[in-house]
């Protein structure tokens, strides 16, 4: 890699290339802006558009048509990398501003954040962000506050948040 880096994120494009952004470095850990790269076909690493905002323990979600969607990590507001131009670009203001949270692209091409801290406080809030419009929409919060929990969305369109705080419990999201 061009830049060592932790509680980054790693997203697979339709290209086949890998995008990796943000994260702490050190020896004075510090958030990145910097996003790279991976091209497994040439085993190579190359620099690509910098975010807007300096992030770590956001998440990053790929959307239907390629583009992905940062959040969190340090800033409510959102970015959208497209990798056809190699550009980042805002992507509207969430409500929040969570680290460790979780997020998955839904059936529907919207993107579920859920979850993490605001600063110190653990929560259960939930938002959607439609990247037709840019806009967030706040969603019924879960049941339980979870910090590192999976999203995954499931066949039938509802998706389950996994875990997070050391548990072993779950919630259905339907929307």
């Amino acid at each position: 890699m061009i830049y060592s880096r932790s509680d980054h994120t790693a997203s697979l494009l339709p290209n086949g290339k890998v995008l990796v952004t943000g994260g702490n470095y050190g020896p004075v850990w510090d958030y990145h802006n910097n996003s790279e790269l991976f091209d497994p076909k040439k085993r190579t690493w190359s620099r690509t558009g910098h975010m807007h905002y300096r992030r770590s323990e956001h998440t990053a979600s790929t959307l239907r048509d390629g583009r992905v969607l940062i959040t969190g990590g340090g800033s409510a507001v959102a970015e959208l990398y497209d990798p056809s131009t190699g550009t980042w670009s805002p992507a509207g203001s969430m409500h929040y501003s969570p680290t460790e949270h979780g997020s998955v692209t839904l059936k529907n091409g919207k993107v579920l954040v859920a979850g993490g801290f605001i600063g110190t406080a653990l929560v259960n809030n939930a938002e959607v962000f439609d990247p037709l419009t840019r806009n967030w929409t706040t969603v019924v919060s879960m049941n339980r506050s979870r910090f590192l929990p999976t999203a995954t969305t499931l066949k039938d369109g509802r998706t389950i948040v996994v875990g997070g705080n050391y548990e072993n419990t779950a919630e259905i999201f339907y929307y």
